[in-house]
């Protein structure tokens, strides 16, 4: 389990990959669909393909609501692999089809899913391509991290330096270098929680609207790129030294749920909070206060004992609590 000191911040969430959610279930003789309901991240695996060669074939398979309501007895028996498999399969998805949800499922389940651990240094040598993946002549920006990645496309090769001071500023800096002049498309990832969406697969939603706006830029200068499911475009001839910028004003904020409107959690961006004791739960009144304290990273209440964690700082053999209620 990874703890997170206030010192190390902004280097210990470029690598809280060390573990995500997850259920052991009998494998099936053939995969079956990648993916089973809206609601489900399902991502089949067979040892015979599975490029991380993990020993024995497996079923990963990741409800989206675990990530505000708690976690299976058997999560544990996850293997390192399984988790790495995973995250690797999901970036793919991003890829493949486009899609910017799956890299906000991949965002939620690396930011909040800590459980049991993998060597840090498995997850610097995956962390280029979950930040960076790429595809014939297009380069997705899909995670905030600090990373480096020497990258192939048809016409040439292109050096990505990405940079972000994620957690303490929702932003990041990307550095292109090709080796000439040429034509691409640059794909960024526009998180669905900065457009009023807290989760891309749950029944959570934002308690307040905000009409913050986040800035895009190349060399200095706003773009405004279409936006297509999650994924904004830029297609432009790049030279080497040219610099894209993503910032996202965010606060701490209250998400809903639709099913039983007395039940809440905190979130700031795709971070979600917990209370770090039990008897905090329950009793909220509907307009409480919470405020995020930036210095020790916790949530807090004016005239209350309350203190509220990430996900992630949590003891693997603490309860899991996001949910609180009115």
């Amino acid at each position: 389990m990874i703890r997170l000191h206030n010192s190390h911040l902004g280097i210990l969430f470029l690598l809280m990959a060390s573990s995500l959610l997850g259920c052991q279930t009998d494998a099936p003789s053939t995969p079956p669909s990648a993916v089973e309901s809206p609601n489900w991240l399902a991502i089949r695996g067979n040892a015979a393909v599975d490029p991380l060669n993990c020993t024995s074939a497996s079923q990963l398979a990741v409800p989206a609501e675990w990530m505000l309501s708690g976690l299976p007895a058997d999560a544990e028996q996850w293997k390192p692999c399984d988790r790495l498999a995973l995250m690797d399969k999901l970036g793919q998805r991003l890829a493949q089809e486009k899609s910017g949800r799956w890299g906000d499922r991949m965002e939620k389940l690396w930011l909040n899913g800590l459980l049991g651990v993998v060597p840090t240094d498995q997850i610097a040598q995956k962390l280029p391509e979950w930040a960076l993946p790429a595809q014939g002549d297009t380069i997705w920006v899909n995670q905030f991290a600090t990373t480096h990645r020497k990258i192939e496309l048809s016409q040439t090769s292109v050096s990505a330096h990405l940079e972000s001071p994620f957690p303490q500023r929702i932003e990041w800096k990307l550095y292109l270098s090709p080796e000439k002049v040429q034509s691409f498309t640059l794909g960024v990832r526009i998180p669905c929680w900065s457009d009023n969406l807290p989760d891309p697969d749950s029944s959570f939603r934002y308690q307040s609207k905000t009409n913050r706006k986040l800035v895009l830029d190349v060399n200095g200068q706003w773009v405004y790129p279409e936006i297509v499911d999650g994924i904004g475009y830029i297609t432009r001839k790049w030279i080497a030294g040219d610099e894209i910028s993503l910032s996202i004003p965010t606060s701490l904020r209250k998400v809903r749920s639709e099913t039983q409107s007395d039940q809440f959690a905190l979130q700031y961006g795709p971070i979600v909070f917990t209370p770090q004791q039990t008897g905090q739960i329950n009793g909220w009144a509907s307009d409480t206060r919470f405020f995020l304290n930036d210095s020790s990273w916790t949530v807090m209440v004016p005239q209350s004992d309350f203190q509220a964690i990430p996900l992630n700082q949590l003891p693997n053999t603490s309860p899991w609590m996001p949910i609180l209620q009115n």
